[in-house]
């Protein structure tokens, strides 16, 4: 493998950090890109008008440091709206997605970098993801060994896009959802905002399956991605997250997994395997009960991905059926 710390001229990585009322968390995300040991690197800090004081606070701690660029909108463009305009104002060969309140290893770009350069067919490089419970202000991110380790499927190297595609779609592994946890190449990421749904969900207001949408469109025409087994990007869990706070989240990634089906005509033969992992799922989070009504609107509610509504209503009892006969073969054992 050629060394891409030789070349005269070391590849640009924007950093983009789009925010929102996040004050403290924002300035720890912006010193984790700043001390990152990979020298050519430019920090977009997209502020979404924030209401307390987050603009003017980072204009502050940051006036004397070239690398970032900040800006604020002059509206609320919604958290999806944001992400576009810090790829906008992006110069770089090489993005890097860093939410506002998380953080990533010093060694996470340069890692990024090298394995593209000597790979011109990866079209991202993402790490499994260390989670993390401090509000407080994190210095060295480094020092986060006491979170806990989600490590994905298998051993790190190169993996085929299709892979990653198929598996996300049927749940056959945890593939990741989350852009944060990777570096693109620039000329690959894509943001598509609307993904059409029976559900009325609003992507838009969340990025929930726009942000699995980056990864899948980063894929297309046969691309690779490559996998580091080290948790090299750090997602803090936290209230104020949307991923905890917005409970029709998964909404978002069943309606963006069944539209990419739909439009690609790919992986048909996976869409029995995805109804089964999403009733299995709501069973899992609300446990069976008899006349549970609200179980049942949730039952119906994820059926209707599928089917129409009167389909949805025969396919219901079909559910609760199985259900009372899995539960009935249980107690016999």
């Amino acid at each position: 493998m050629n060394d891409f710390r030789q070349q005269d001229n070391m590849p640009l990585v924007s950093v983009i950090i789009p925010v929102y009322n996040r004050k403290e968390m924002c300035k720890d995300a912006i010193f984790s890109a700043l001390n990152q040991d990979y020298p050519n690197i430019e920090v977009i800090v997209g502020d979404n008008k924030s209401t307390d004081g987050t603009f003017e606070y980072l204009q502050k701690a940051f006036e004397n440091e070239q690398r970032v660029k900040l800006f604020q909108n002059e509206a609320n463009l919604g958290p999806v709206g944001n992400w576009e305009e810090c790829i906008k104002r992006s110069s770089g060969e090489y993005i890097k997605i860093l939410w506002s309140d998380d953080l990533m290893s010093p060694r996470f770009v340069s890692r990024g970098v090298e394995l593209m350069e000597n790979n011109r067919n990866l079209s991202f490089v993402y790490s499994c993801i260390l989670f993390f419970e401090t509000t407080e202000s994190v210095s060295d991110p480094d020092f986060l060994e006491q979170g806990n380790r989600i490590y994905r499927d298998g051993e790190p190297g190169i993996r085929e896009g299709e892979f990653f595609i198929h598996s996300s779609n049927c749940e056959s592994y945890k593939m990741p959802v989350s852009p944060g946890c990777a570096i693109f190449r620039s000329d690959k990421l894509k943001i598509d905002k609307r993904i059409p749904n029976k559900m009325n969900y609003d992507h838009r207001k969340t990025g929930a399956g726009i942000d699995l949408f980056v990864f899948f469109n980063s894929l297309e025409d046969g691309g690779q991605y490559y996998y580091l087994n080290e948790p090299m990007n750090y997602f803090r869990v936290h209230k104020g997250s949307i991923s905890c706070f917005d409970e029709k989240i998964d909404y978002g990634y069943w309606t963006a997994k069944i539209q990419y089906i739909h439009e690609h005509n790919r992986f048909a033969e996976d869409m029995a395997s995805l109804k089964s992992e999403m009733i299995s799922k709501v069973f899992y989070k609300n446990p069976f009960k008899k006349n549970n009504i609200f179980q049942k609107k949730k039952v119906r509610d994820y059926l209707l991905l599928f089917y129409d509504e009167s389909e949805a209503d025969y396919s219901i009892k079909d559910v609760f059926k199985w259900e009372i006969k899995k539960k009935k073969w249980l107690k016999s054992l």
